[in-house]
């Protein structure tokens, strides 16, 4: 009857071991990142006030088989910039992504249109072959949170044209909170 006691309280013992470790291993979750926008432009820009829709972007991501791109999935929404009032970064939204590297992200922008000395001038979109990535170095882990925030630089972006129209070439910047 000893024999059946100890048999037991081995299989108990090795049972709640096996349940322990199993219940102590931490699940591994993908980093998220909360982004966001805003715009970069001198004191002296003559662009009184932009508007435009951001409409997508996506993450250009290496790792050890090479390049890759990612849509990242985050909501669509149209972004003013007011040379009178205070441009704080406006929240677009989070969005799970792999641990691997991001070297550059890129955009589509839509309904562009500027108040340049009292008119509203639509700049012509840049062309589908013209290349709009935003270089960056963002190792993630797991686990992690991280802001990224693009600042659209204006001055850089908008472009006046020979024939006084003006394009849109959205020059963006990847800041890391």
């Amino acid at each position: 009857m000893n024999t059946n006691l100890n048999i037991k309280l081995i299989i108990s013992f090795f049972t709640l071991i096996i349940i322990g470790s199993t219940a102590c291993k931490k699940e591994i979750v993908d980093p998220v990142i909360n982004y966001y926008i805003t715009f970069k432009s001198n004191d002296t820009s003559r662009f009184d006030n932009f508007n435009v829709l951001f409409s997508n972007t996506r993450a250009h991501q290496k790792d050890n088989e090479g390049e890759y791109i990612r849509t990242v999935y985050i909501d669509s929404k149209n972004i003013t910039y007011d040379k009178n009032t205070s441009n704080k970064p406006i929240f677009l939204g989070s969005s799970s992504i792999g641990t691997d590297s991001i070297i550059a992200y890129d955009f589509i922008f839509a309904n562009a249109s500027i108040l340049l000395n009292g008119d509203t001038i639509k700049p012509k979109p840049k062309e589908y072959y013209e290349s709009n990535k935003s270089y960056t170095k963002i190792k993630l882990k797991p686990d992690e949170v991280i802001g990224i925030i693009f600042e659209i630089d204006l001055d850089s972006s908008i472009v006046e044209l020979p024939n006084s129209e003006y394009k849109f070439y959205e020059k963006v910047n990847v800041l890391i909170q």
